[in-house]
Parts: C-alpha cells; structure tokens; sequence
C-alpha cells in the first residue's frame, strides 16, 4: 500500500484507540471517588496561627509545570494544579511572591521570605534548609543536540562541549558532583538553553524531557533532537521551610489526598512526550492488530482514491509549516542577535561579512547594508591576509579565542577592542561568530592605573631621596646661618667699602647657597613654611616684575589670568619660587626668544587625577608656557625626578623642577607638564582653591614693634658655633645672652634662674633631648616661658608640633641679624 496508506491507516487507528482509552477513562473516572486530607486539631491550629506567613514563589518560566501566562495574567501549569488542589485539601490559600527565576526562589527560601517551594527536586544541598514531600511527577532530563548531530550520547561524551543548563537545577549539580570533566554554561531558563544550541551558541542543552517537548512545540524549534537520556530523571515535590515540620506534614496530606485518576488527568493535560513508547501496552498491540486487519479490509478502496490528492495536500501543508517555523526561528535569532550588548558580526573563510546586528552598525557608523558589502580587512587597519588566515585556523582547531586590537569606524576613527571569536556551521559552509565589545573606557581605566603607578614610584623614589636632601639641608642650614650671620657681622665693622665689598660678597653666596638648601626643602617637601590665603595673581604680578628685569628682552612675557576666586591656601614664598623655576627653565628653552605665558583658570578635579593622590574639588590651575623647542616624550618621563637636567654641567641642579613637584604635593595638589618637540611646553600647577580664606599674607607678614633696650636671652644649640653666633648679633642688638650647648644643664639653669630670663632662643633638633623636651621642662617651672624656636626645617612637622605646645615664634635657618631682631620684638610685643 506504500508508506503513505499505512501513515493513514495507523492515523485511524489511533483514533479508535483514542476513542477507546477515552470510553475507559469516564468509566474509571465514575468509578473513583475523592479524598479529603484529613487533619488533626493541632494541625489546624498551626495553619491558623501561620495563615499571614505562608507564601510561595512560582517559578515564571518552568513551563509545563509552572509558568506566568502573560496574556491571561496568572501562573499556571501542571504543579500549580497540584498546589491548588492541595490548597483545596487543607482549607486555606498561600500568599504569592513574584520571582524572577528559579535561583531567587531558592535564594528566597534561604532567607525564609517564602514558606514553599513547589515544583522542586530534592538534592543534598537543598535539603539543608527545605523539607521534601513525596515526588508528585517524575520525568527523564534528556540531552538535546542539533539535527546535524548524528550520535548518541551520554553525560561522559560532553567532555569539552558547551552545555547549557539552567543555574540552579538540581541536574546541574549532580553533574557538578559526577562528572566535573563537563563544563555547563548556566543560563536564566530553558527556553534560553535550547535556543542556545539551535543557534549554534552552544552545542548541548540538558533539558527535561517535558519541558523541552513544550518548548518545542510552542517556539517551533525545528532543528533539534534527542541524543540520550541524562540518567538522573527529575523527580518535583513540594519543599518547605525545614524548620516548620508541621507544615511540611500538612502539605504531604494535602498531597496525598489527590486521587491517582486526578493525577492522571493533570499529566494528561500538561505532558505530551514524543518519546513516551505507547506500543509497552499489550492491550494496543491486540487492539492495533484487530484495528489494521479491518481497516485493511475496509478502508483500502475508499482510500485508494484519495491517495494522490492527500499526498499533494500533505506536502502543501508541510512545506507552508515549515515555512512559518523557519520565519518565527529567524524572527526569534534576529531578535536575541540585535538584542546583544556587543556588536556581533558573522563572517566567511574570506573575511566576507553574512550578518551584522544593530549594535555593530552603530559602532562602526555604516548601515546594515553597507556593512554587508564590507570585510573583516576593512574594520582592522593594517592587517594582512596571512595574519587573519592564521587567526581562522586557531578558530577551527581551538573552537574559540579571544584578542584584543584596533578596529576602525567610517569616520577614520579608531578604538580598542576584545574580540571574542567562535565557528559554527551554515549547513556544509563554515562561518564565524565574531562578538566585538569596545574597551575604550577599560583602557582609559588601565591607563590611569598605570599613571598613577608610576606617580607612586616617583613618590617612593623622591621620598627615599628627600629623607637625604632634608637631612643635608638641616645640617647645611647651619653652616649658612654662620656663614650668613658671621658676614653680616662683619659688614657692620668694616668701615672699609673694599672690605664692605667682599663681606656682601660672602653674604650673595651664603643666600645662594640658602636658595639651593630650599629647593632641597621643597624637594623632599620640608618646605612649606607659612599656611596663609595667598592670592594667586598678586604673587604672579611680583613674579613677572622680577622677570622683565632680568630676562632675555627678545622674550615677551603675557598674562591670562581668568581664573575667580583666584585665592589658595599654601606659602607665597614658595609659590613664588616655583613660579620663577618654572619661568626659568621656559626662558632656557627660547635661546632665540618667544613668549612666555602666565595663565589661571578654575577646574574641577576628581578624586587622584593625574595619578596624584588628591580630593575631589575646585583647583585654580596655574600655567607657565612657552614657546621654546620642547621635549621629547623620555624627557618628559623624568622631568620632576631629582638632579636630571638637559643643561650642560655648570648650568643647572636638576633640583628646580624637583623643588616645583615637591611644593605642589606639600600643597596637596598636581603638576602637570605637556610638550611637543618644536612648539614648546605648558607646565600646570593645579592646587586647591581656598574655600574660606585664612590669615591674610598681610597678617601673616612681620610687624615692626619696638623692642626693650635689653633683656636677658638663654641661647640653647647644640652646635657650639650657630650659638656663638646667636649670641654676638643678639649683643649686637644690646641683650644680655648666656649660652647652653645642651638641652640638660640649660633646663637646669633655666630652673635656678628662670626669673631673670626673659627669652630662650631654642634649637629644635639636639642630641639626647630635642626642643620639645627641652620646652615642656622649662614650661613646667614657668608657664609663661616666653621661647623663640630656631630650626633649619621648616614651620611643619615636628616644629609646629612645638609651636602648639606654646612657643612664641619661629625663625628658619639661615637666618641673618634683621631677621631675629624682628623676632624677639614680635616675641616681646
């Protein structure tokens, strides 16, 4: 009769059987009668007592068992029958909390927000916090593959292929704990697992055999198929919150008081398997052997006629369905392909472009259809054939790889990119799946990283170096001081002017030798000495006025000064002197003149911009440019370190632009320097703006007071000649001076005679006991000890320290007869 007349033949068949089974059915259906769960009094008393905190969370997508019909608005499916009619049983309903996929159910029954977990296989981890009531519905999970796929397999063949499977299932840690050689890629459901293999994303999918027969069906998955049986089947209960075990043995009578025929009847509604093997009954192989000999007989010559028109009409049918499956499955591909985050390109063995999704075209700036007239050569500049072919074939033995690069948009634009490469098949032609994600911002963040990096290994270097130009700075302080103080004396007798001469000879060179022991100071950052309001374009206006004397008259000096307020908080001192190396080394770099300009603005900063360890805020950024012939990018590299220069020896310390770095990081700000070979260089200096301004400079300045005509003064300095020296110009002055060389024997002559003296002139560093020592004893005898601190550091640290503790003034090293005559006065008044 040929395939067709049998297809026909068995068709009626089964619906003669269908109609069989159904006639059974109602009889048995008559024939049983309902149960009720039966509970005791304490039973109800607890449901009554819990009522308000019994709540479950039904899984949205665990389709056919329970999932959110969007249309109709409600959860539904084969377990959610099973809860109402539970719910039905006992007399009570359960509160519902919506969930957004099976792992935050679990998640929520860890935290007990939810009371039940329903349509849940029991597994040891779960067991931990859930008690299970008996299986309600057992199923085999399966493994699907694509039709191109011809084997079978089992779990132990997944080795080195992508399976998907849902995050949280119980099959996925059994497969965790059986066979670890298997790597699954979770995913939020099944439906997500199973398109995951018919796109060729990956290439199992383990899937129960139910859910996956209506998601077949319903989505029209054309191209898959059953490859073997996972052999761990699942097996849905109902869970509960292990420590309510009263609730887990209600839920259990509810369960067991639904009939075996009502059970029946719920699976018949819910679960069509394709592989369930109806022909194990012995009933339908007699009933198909009466059904096929009457058929045969009856059925043949009515048939027969219809044959060719059937056949045709069949095929019609078949290939319009087919037709509508392959539409829905590519309007489903196009929707998850340009619904992907990264651009997503498919090409050929050529570099050919088959497809592109929407997030592409808008990287690279082309349409769909330009893009699809492009190759992969004309995204990546520069590349070869022989590098792209090389790539192809690690693709094809390795299945996957990811690279990094530089592509190019339409505008001639280029950005960095991950690329993210994997094969799959078109039928016989091989293609590539090509998952592009911009990284521009990634590498900003590296970039950043690695500044700030290198920011701090030049904060180690200069702090290593620094602790060493302090300390030479201090020692050298105090030879200058006598150098400084003794010529001072010295011009002072000499009536002579050639003598007179070579005395401020001697003090030119002791206050140049002062400026180096201060960069040395603002290098290692000791040299902060005053914190004032400073305002930024008076300093520079003094700046300038020094400059246009003594500069190259070939080099124009301008000023843009925009930025309001205009005010930090910091030492003009200091900022002066970074302004005038900077200007110095801008001169250096015009040999044939140019311009040299002072700039302000105000910026907000983030928090460590620049790689700078700084706080987010207001700076006023500082300029000094020119336009000189500039530097290279390894000069730039070393730029702030201390002791490189590019002058010829003789001509520069290399400690000018070190001294501007350490003054900005004292300031708690950032430098800045940017420069181009032939068109010059714009250093910035970016310090805080002052919010509120503190003592003004004019206050912060000396005032003049006249001084008693002598008082008694203790000199204490360990070094025997900057005492000495202290000594002679306070008797130049007209006091009265004894000296102490050691912190010891002058607390104890400051205790026999601390009435007659009127100040202490005190060393801040001295062997054995330091000045802090030295003052706390002295202030303990006289409270209102009148002390004046000397130190070759500056006014932070150790020696504000002192200060605090009610010291009356301080007077740096080198120091000259003016300086501490202004000091004592200050100290009297």
């Amino acid at each position: 009769m040929g395939k067709n007349n049998f297809r026909i033949l068995y068709r009626a068949g089964c619906v003669l059987i269908a109609a069989i089974t159904a006639v059974f059915f109602l009889i048995s259906c008559t024939t049983n009668s309902k149960k009720a769960a039966v509970l005791t009094a304490d039973e109800r008393r607890w449901l009554s007592q819990h009522s308000n905190e019994l709540f479950f969370a039904p899984d949205p997508s665990y389709a056919p068992y329970e999932f959110y019909d969007a249309k109709e608005g409600r959860t539904k499916g084969l377990a959610n029958e099973y809860i109402a009619l539970i719910e039905k049983n006992i007399g009570i309903r359960f509160g519902i909390i919506r969930a957004a996929s099976f792992s935050d159910i679990l998640a929520l029954a860890k935290e007990r927000k939810v009371s039940i977990v329903n349509a849940v296989t029991e597994t040891p981890a779960r067991s931990e916090y859930l008690a299970f009531t008996d299986p309600y519905v057992e199923i085999p999970n399966v493994i699907l593959v694509r039709n191109s796929v011809r084997d079978d397999l089992s779990l132990r063949d997944l080795a080195g292929k992508k399976v998907s499977v849902v995050q949280g299932y119980a099959v996925a840690e059994h497969i965790a704990a059986t066979y670890p050689q298997v790597r699954c890629e979770p995913v939020k459901s099944d439906l997500l697992a199973l398109l995951n293999v018919a796109y060729g994303i990956s290439d199992v999918a383990i899937v129960d055999l139910a859910t996956a027969s209506y998601f077949i069906e319903k989505n029209g998955i054309v191209n898959l198929r059953v490859a073997g049986n996972v052999g761990y089947p699942v097996r849905l209960g109902i869970g509960s919150r292990k420590d309510w075990p009263e609730l887990h043995g209600i839920l259990q009578k509810g369960l067991a008081a639904i009939s075996p025929d009502t059970r029946r009847a719920i699976e018949r509604k819910w679960i069509s398997l394709g592989s369930v093997n109806i022909l194990q009954s012995r009933i339908f192989y007699g009933a198909l052997v009466l059904v096929v000999l009457l058929l045969m007989v009856t059925g043949t010559i009515l048939l027969w006629n219809r044959q060719l028109h059937r056949q045709v009409q069949l095929r019609i049918s078949d290939y319009k369905k087919a037709m509508d499956d392959l539409k829905q499955s590519e309007d489903r591909f196009r929707k998850l392909f340009d619904g992907a985050s990264d651009a997503v390109i498919v090409h050929d063995m050529e570099g050919r472009f088959v497809d592109v999704n929407k997030v592409a075209c808008d990287i690279y700036g082309y349409s769909r259809d330009e893009m699809l007239h492009l190759t992969v050569f004309d995204i990546r500049p520069g590349i070869e054939l022989a590098f792209m072919q090389n790539v192809w074939r690690r693709v094809l033995a390795e299945q996957s790889i990811f690279m990094e690069g530089m592509h190019r948009r339409r505008d001639g634009s280029e950005f960095p990119v991950e690329v993210h490469c994997s094969r799959f098949a078109e039928g016989e032609r091989p293609l590539f799946f090509v998952s592009v994600r911009d990284i521009t911002e990634r590498k900003k963040g590296q970039e950043a990283l690695r500044l700030g990096e290198e920011r701090l290994r030049q904060s180690e270097k200069l702090n290593a170096i620094g602790q060493l130009a302090g300390g030479i700075a201090h020692d050298f302080n105090n030879q200058l001081t006598a150098i400084l103080g003794y010529a001072d004396l010295l011009a002072d007798r000499l009536e002579d002017p050639r003598l007179n001469h070579y005395a401020d000879g001697i003090r030119k060179a002791a206050r140049r030798a002062a400026d180096l022991t201060r960069d040395l100071l603002s290098f290692s950052r000791k040299g902060k000495y005053l914190t004032v309001s400073v305002e930024v374009h008076r300093v520079i206006g003094e700046t300038v006025a020094l400059l246009e004397h003594s500069i190259d008259k070939r080099i124009a000096i301008r000023q843009v000064l925009q930025a309001h307020p205009s005010c930090i908080t910091g030492d003009p001192t200091q900022l002066q002197n970074a302004l005038l190396n900077l200007a110095l080394n801008a001169r250096d770099a015009m040999p044939e003149g140019g311009v040299l300009t002072f700039s302000t603005e105000v910026t907000e900063l983030p928090e460590n911009a620049f790689g700078f360890t700084i706080p987010e805020g207001r700076y006023a950024a500082i300029s000094v440019s020119d336009t000189g012939i500039g530097m290279d990018g390894e000069t730039q590299r070393h730029l702030f370190e201390p002791f490189f220069t590019t002058k010829e020896r003789g001509k520069g310390t290399g400690l000018g632009l070190a001294a501007v770095y350490g003054t900005v990081k004292s300031h708690q700000g950032a430098v800045v320097a940017q420069s181009e070979q032939g068109r010059g260089t714009t250093v910035t200096m970016y310090l805080p703006v002052a919010e509120h301004e503190s003592a003004s400079e004019t206050a912060a300045s000396a005032v003049h007071v006249p001084a008693k005509n002598s008082v008694n003064i203790l000199v204490v300095d360990d070094e025997r000649y900057v005492a000495d020296l202290i000594a002679d110009m306070l008797r130049a002055l007209g006091h009265t001076v004894e000296i102490c060389d050691d912190g010891r024997s002058a607390i104890d002559l400051y205790a026999k005679r601390w009435g007659s003296i009127d100040i202490v002139v005190l060393d801040m560093v001295m062997p054995k006991m330091g000045g802090r020592e030295v003052f706390t004893a002295m202030r303990a005898v006289n409270p209102d000890i009148k002390a004046l601190l000397v130190s070759g550091y500056s006014l932070e640290g150790e020696a504000q320290h002192i200060l605090d503790l009610g010291v009356r003034g301080f007077i740096q090293k080198p120091f000259q007869k003016d300086d501490i005559a202004r000091k004592i006065a200050e100290i009297l008044s």
